[in-house]
């Protein structure tokens, strides 16, 4: 966290629910696709040939590791606003909200800054070029280590894989641990 926002920080009130936020693509194609085949032949996929991708924004609340997301077509002061109403909607309005995010330039911007004023939403700003410090990387990991592992013949069969992948997320039987 910048030396400018710790102060920030440790004068947030008690009550304050703190998430980690970040943006990220998910994409049909994967950079490198490995297979087992007789020696000597190569394997051939069919299907849907294009790559298409989503744009996903996400917010992971870092006492109860709930992750809350949303979808866009890019990453801007628009998208990020209509994420955090998404985030501010679940939780109680008289909650402050702290988060921990990113140095992208549509975080910075006027309006961004405005709603955050009006709805009790703090930015705690990360170093530059410190995705580490982010817990919510980790969670994009994960998700796109299971989307590497399939190969989708259509792009409908992607988004709804994805789409599925996030409607479970939250939804852990721990009886099962």
């Amino acid at each position: 966290m910048e030396r400018r926002y710790k102060k920030k920080f440790l004068n947030l009130p008690i009550n304050t629910v703190l998430l980690a936020q970040d943006e990220s693509r998910f994409s049909s194609e994967t950079p490198r696709v490995t297979s087992w085949s007789a020696s000597g032949s190569s394997v051939v996929y069919s299907g849907y040939r294009y790559g298409t991708s989503l744009n996903c924004f996400g917010s992971l609340n870092l006492k109860t590791g709930n992750l809350i997301s949303s979808f866009h077509d890019r990453g801007n002061a628009e998208a990020t606003i209509e994420h955090f109403k998404k985030v501010r909607s679940s939780y109680d309005e008289n909650i402050p909200l702290a988060f921990l995010i990113d140095n992208a330039s549509w975080h910075k911007t006027l309006k961004v800054q405005e709603y955050c004023e009006q709805n009790k939403i703090t930015l705690l700003f990360l170093p530059p070029y410190s995705p580490e410090f982010n817990p919510i990387e980790r969670v994009w990991s994960f998700l796109k280590s299971k989307i590497r592992q399939r190969f989708f013949k259509t792009a409908d069969i992607f988004r709804k894989f994805v789409f599925d992948l996030f409607a479970n997320i939250n939804n852990t039987d721990y009886t099962k641990l």
